[in-house]
């Protein structure tokens, strides 16, 4: 492709990337959505917002599917469409919380489609080692995208709780890029044809599902309980709990979006020990989180984990795409399978925390999650190691 068509392409890509983080944006909404519906639990409300990522995981089944099927630039604005779709419906119909369920899994179902579809078409349009940049710049966006939807959801939910649900009125670009600029039928590269002539592998599929589910969980439990850590570490006074965690929340997803810019320089370096890296600084961050004395300890702990993310999961995708073979799309859905179970499961680090320290310190699951780092960055390690070896670098 020309310079003209690659700008083209990645800016729709990066536009449908807004949408990575599919459920962040209902967040500053379920704090109202309790006041509104006082009848439900705070489970029950909280919901609200897994369920998005429940049906993430559902529709990735059939993705594989649906791409074989249909063109891939009418199923990506199909995947923004019900983005825009959930914004209005969300706003208009909600006098019920089964209502709002409802809508949810539709945007649960577009995220997706939208999502993974669109880094199928990155692996058909770019050459293996291009495909880590793109998905690097694409998760920059993704950090991006996802810090903007909450300041303005934020913002809108001080007007009316039911305005927060317009933010995602923010995939209209996206859907009308998706239409605009990406072609009917995908063009793929000389080299990238022929690797996409290899058998479907499961033993290869194995690594990338098992470090995307891995970072997936290990990150999310910093999204889930900063809040709770905040307020309960007594740093900050307890009327600026809530900017001061949303300051947090924004400092890790910042520090993921400059990581994203810098991956593939990262790469060149040091290869695929890029996903070692991110463990490596997912256990220092949580360490750091674990023995802080100040609120500016917890800021500098961000600046470690925050990029674990972009480090990791632009690898993991490629190589999940690669196991797939012929079924690149499917070896890719079966990838992000893994590392969307990984955020619905991310709670459970609760439960193992109070199962090994016996307490319900939030500081106690950071502590876990950094015991859990560990383990994944050794054997992480001594798999890029074996597999330079076996090629003979």
């Amino acid at each position: 492709m020309d310079k003209k068509q690659r700008r083209l392409y990645t800016t729709t890509i990066y536009a449908v990337g807004f949408l990575q983080m599919g459920g962040v944006g209902i967040s500053p909404v379920l704090d109202e959505l309790s006041k509104a519906f006082p009848q439900y639990s705070t489970t029950a409300i909280q919901f609200t917002s897994s369920i998005v990522s429940l049906f993430v995981v559902l529709t990735n089944l059939i993705t594989g599917w649906l791409c074989a099927r249909f063109p891939k630039k009418y199923l990506t604005a199909f995947g923004c469409g019900l983005a825009v779709l959930f914004a209005l419906l969300a706003t208009i119909f909600n006098s019920s919380l089964p209502q709002l369920y409802l809508w949810a899994a539709l945007l649960g179902i577009g995220t997706s489609i939208a999502s993974t579809v669109s880094m199928a078409i990155v692996n058909e349009m770019f050459e293996p080692e291009e495909c880590v940049s793109v998905f690097g710049i694409r998760a920059c966006f993704s950090s991006v995208g996802a810090m903007l939807m909450t300041f303005i959801s934020g913002r809108l939910v001080g007007i009316n709780w039911r305005y927060g649900f317009l933010v995602y009125l923010g995939m209209l670009p996206g859907l009308l890029l998706s239409l605009l600029w990406f072609p009917k039928d995908t063009k793929i590269d000389k080299s990238n044809a022929s690797a996409s002539n290899a058998p479907f592998s499961v033993k290869r599929l194995v690594f990338p599902c098992f470090v995307g589910f891995f970072v997936s969980m290990l990150y999310s439990t910093a999204m889930v309980n900063v809040a709770m850590l905040v307020a309960e570490s007594g740093f900050v006074p307890a009327e600026q709990t809530a900017s001061m965690a949303g300051t947090l929340s924004t400092a890790f997803l910042a520090i993921g979006g400059v990581t994203g810019l810098a991956v593939d320089k990262i790469a060149k370096k040091i290869g695929l020990h890029c996903m070692t890296l991110g463990f490596a600084g997912l256990l220092v961050g949580y360490l750091d989180i674990f023995f802080a004395n100040s609120y500016a300890m917890l800021i500098v702990a961000s600046l470690f984990c925050g990029g674990a993310i972009t480090l990791v999961m632009p690898h993991a995708q490629v190589l999940s795409s690669e196991a797939g073979g012929i079924k690149r799309e499917l070896g890719l859905s079966i990838g992000q399978i893994f590392a969307n179970s990984g955020n619905v499961l991310a709670p459970l680090l609760t439960n193992l925390s109070m199962l090994l320290f016996g307490t319900a310190i939030v500081k106690y699951r950071f502590l876990t999650a950094a015991g859990l780092a560990f383990v994944v960055m050794m054997i992480t390690a001594a798999h890029v190691q074996r597999q330079k070896k076996e090629d003979g670098i």
